[in-house]
């Protein structure tokens, strides 16, 4: 299971064994097979992957992985990940779901049976083409999001740094500051912050 990415798709097969120690208690599958969870919570955080560069074409994984494997070529494997992934697609496979607490799990004829709007292959691949464009879109933006936060907290520090360093401001606006009634150095304040603050945990300690 740890192998297999939420939601994305991406499978990392970081573990490499011998057939006679894996032919038992596994789940076996081939290049081009696609893998369902089955097991709750990992079917609903949609752990689901194509497999692809097997070592030798084969592996093997888990028993709580459904094995999905298309013999029609007229089918798009990545077209099938990408209906089976979407939330509704999991949420409905909840609602069939059976077994004790904890070990909940989505019966296998749920994907046996479940109907998939399929349309000519060429139509497959042009909506696998504009859903692989959408995303690739989206995963830029989180990287531009997450490079705006990473600056925006540099940006606080310095801040933060400079006020206390008496950088922040220029010498006009230093002088009106200074000029204030209730003006206190950085230093001064620091130190009656750490003096008020031992005196609370003083008291607290008298207390008891």
């Amino acid at each position: 299971m740890r192998v297999v990415e939420e939601q994305t798709g991406k499978f990392e097969p970081s573990i490499i064994r011998k057939y006679v120690e894996v032919k038992k208690g596994y789940t076996s599958f081939i290049d081009g097979d696609i893998i369902f969870a089955k097991i709750t919570p990992c079917m609903e955080n949609g752990k689901i992957a194509v497999l692809e560069n097997l070592k030798n074409g084969v592996g093997f994984g888990s028993t709580e992985f459904h094995v999905i494997r298309l013999v029609d070529n007229n089918i798009s494997k990545i077209y099938i990940f990408n209906f089976i992934i979407q939330e509704k697609f999991r949420k409905d496979a909840k609602r069939y779901m059976s077994g004790s607490a904890g070990q909940l799990r989505v019966p296998k004829y749920y994907l046996r049976e479940t109907l998939i709007p399929l349309p000519p292959l060429a139509e497959q691949r042009r909506i696998v083409a504009e859903v692989e464009t959408r995303l690739s879109v989206c995963d830029k933006m989180e990287v531009t999001i997450a490079e705006s936060l990473e600056k925006a907290e540099y940006l606080c520090h310095s801040i933060l740094k400079k006020a206390f360093e008496g950088k922040l401001l220029n010498e006009k606006e230093l002088e009106i500051a200074r000029n204030a009634p209730d003006w206190e150095p950085a230093e001064k304040l620091l130190e009656r912050i750490k003096t008020e603050k031992t005196n609370t945990k003083a008291k607290n300690k008298g207390k008891k």
